[in-house]
C-alpha cells in the first residue's frame, strides 16, 4: 500500500458536508454560524458514522467520479471503501487531532 497525506481539515470537512446535508433539510435556512455550531454539536456527540460519498474532479485532461462507503470512528479512525472504482481503500489514523498514519490501497484496476 502506497501512504497518502491527508489533513485533519480535509477529513473533517468531509464529516461536515456530510452532515450539513442532513441538518440543513431539518432545519430549514440557518446561518453559516449556526449550521457550523449544530454540526460542530452533532459531531461531537457521535461515536461512528457511516455514509455514503460521491466525488468528481476534471483537471489535466482526465476527468473522474468516484464513489463508496465512508467510516469514521472516534477517536480518530477513518476509512474510505471505494464501490467504483472497486477494490481500493483509504484508512486514517490519527492521534491527538493529526494524522498518525495513512493507508492508501492505490488505484484500483477496475
Amino acid at each position: 500500500m502506497r501512504m497518502k497525506k491527508l489533513t485533519m481539515g480535509g477529513c473533517l470537512a468531509v464529516a461536515a458536508m456530510v452532515l450539513c446535508a442532513g441538518l440543513h433539510a431539518q432545519q430549514g435556512a440557518l446561518t453559516a454560524h449556526e449550521l457550523a455550531q449544530r454540526v460542530d454539536h452533532h459531531y461531537n456527540g457521535l461515536h461512528s458514522l457511516k455514509s455514503g460519498f460521491t466525488e468528481s474532479y476534471e483537471g489535466l485532461g482526465m476527468q473522474r467520479t468516484e464513489s463508496g462507503t465512508l467510516l469514521l470512528l472516534k477517536p480518530g479512525r477513518m476509512r474510505w471503501d471505494y464501490s467504483s472504482p472497486a477494490g481500493r481503500q483509504i484508512c486514517v489514523v490519527l492521534l491527538e487531532g493529526r494524522p498518525a498514519g495513512a493507508a492508501d490501497s492505490g488505484e484500483a484496476t477496475g
